[in-house]
């Protein structure tokens, strides 16, 4: 695996089970998915990769874990920080609930926070989104003209908003006082809706300066090794600048809400070495090497 180039696969063999071996890494740092097939062949798959990987200090982190690791590396998940764009593609979701397990019913999904009550708010586009380095024009695609309009006029900007401490205690707080309706709690890490249909809900909130909406906030994340509570925003070019004072709307529209002070921060907010930058020869050649 040592020339497994980025976002690269390989097949190979865990224990019984034939495998496909992804070199990936959202949360910016080495890391692999290993893809394989079989009701059972997960577990026998997990089980064997625990049992290796013990003399190598191998921790497990947990599946919330998979959500913090995007917000701190700022790539955005589709069905976690936005909705993908398939309400509006006829027979999408009906189709793929012929599929076994298919648990992502976006027709039913209920957007959450402060930005709006209609899930089409909660769309974004690849240029705010911060992947317009991905998108080549020299060619033609549906939604070219849309995306040269956008990329033409000065467009919403990512970054990293970290939240104000003494305001996240006011959120705590809440739960204490008598007679008075808790702000919307706050789960953590965070909000993780990847259980079924009734958990996919898309928290999006907006972002204000001197009391005028200038951006949104998508999901939020506690991130145990910033001590933080961070989320991924996209903003008014004017705003993008590291260190900029704004404040967040916190709570569902009908409901009791909050101005969280936040601070705009390095986007991704992760500051560890790079994936591509990973020395691969300092893995293991084999067991005991």
């Amino acid at each position: 695996m040592h020339d497994l180039e980025f976002m690269r696969f390989r097949g190979a063999k865990i224990g019984s089970r034939d495998v496909r071996v992804l070199r990936m890494g959202m949360g910016g740092s080495l890391s692999y998915e290993v893809h394989c097939f079989g009701d059972d062949a997960g577990i026998e798959v997990y089980e064997e990769l625990m049992r290796v990987g013990k003399d190598f200090g191998i921790t497990k982190l947990g599946v919330n874990q998979y959500m913090c690791n995007h917000t701190e590396n700022g790539f955005p998940q589709s069905t976690f920080h936005f909705p993908g764009g398939i309400l509006d593609e006829p027979g999408y979701v009906e189709y793929m609930k012929h599929i076994p397990d298919f648990y992502y019913d976006e027709a039913g999904s209920v957007p959450r926070g402060s930005l709006s009550r209609d899930i089409h708010d909660y769309y974004r586009n690849v240029i705010e989104l911060g992947w317009e380095h991905m998108v080549d024009f020299d060619h033609e695609f549906i939604g070219k003209a849309a995306l040269k309009e956008i990329a033409a006029n000065r467009p919403r900007k990512m970054v990293t908003l970290v939240w104000n401490h003494d305001d996240l205690m006011k959120v705590f707080a809440s739960y204490f006082e008598k007679g008075e309706e808790p702000y919307l709690d706050m789960p953590f890490p965070h909000d993780f809706g990847m259980m079924g249909p009734a958990e996919n809900n898309f928290f999006q909130d907006r972002v204000l300066k001197d009391g005028k909406q200038v951006g949104v906030s998508m999901w939020r994340t506690y991130t145990l090794y910033y001590r933080e509570t961070i989320s991924i925003c996209c903003i008014d070019p004017e705003l993008a600048q590291v260190g900029t004072q704004v404040s967040l709307v916190w709570g569902d529209i009908g409901a009791r809400q909050l101005e969280i002070r936040a601070t705009v921060a390095r986007f991704p907010y992760l500051d560890l070495p790079r994936n591509r930058d990973y020395d691969l020869t300092a893995i293991p050649a084999e067991m005991g090497g």
